[in-house]
């Protein structure tokens, strides 16, 4: 079972499972070092709801549509389903948590423009990785049409 992760706010797709998660966890951090110093909880938990929820996101997108643990023959409603699961649960997420931490975050103000960017970024990328992996031949394998 390899699942694609989703890059947070960036929508960058991997297939690395709990690494690409640790991977993901690592580089939220490195973007949010002022944020880190000053409030170590706070850039804890945004490194943390940009990395795992995706993963379960991807989990339940390809468990839903039955798409094999290699992505073989994913289609355009695949990408568009792995897309729109991974920003509804970043946006999600996000939307939660600060308006706990705000108290009065209006949702829409911040959920909506972040599940369109995070949807979008992650379709564009998930497509331009399709485009690549076409290109590139391994060793002992034919490559895909």
């Amino acid at each position: 079972m390899v699942p694609i992760a989703e890059c947070g706010q960036d929508g960058i797709a991997i297939r690395l499972r709990w690494a690409g998660v640790a991977g993901l966890f690592i580089g939220s951090l490195a973007v949010m070092l002022p944020t880190l110093q000053a409030d170590a909880a706070h850039a804890l938990t945004l490194a943390t709801l940009s990395s795992v929820p995706s993963l379960y996101a991807a989990q339940a997108v390809r468990w839903l549509r039955r798409i094999p643990g290699d992505l073989a023959g994913m289609t355009g409603r695949d990408l568009l389903a792995f897309g729109l699961a991974g920003g509804l649960a970043n946006s999600g997420v996000h939307t939660l948590y600060f308006m706990l931490r705000a108290g009065n975050l209006q949702p829409l103000g911040g959920f909506v423009p972040m599940l369109v960017g995070d949807a979008l970024g992650t379709l564009v990328v998930l497509y331009l990785g399709a485009r690549l992996t076409r290109q590139v031949r391994l060793p002992g394998h034919s490559p895909s049409r």
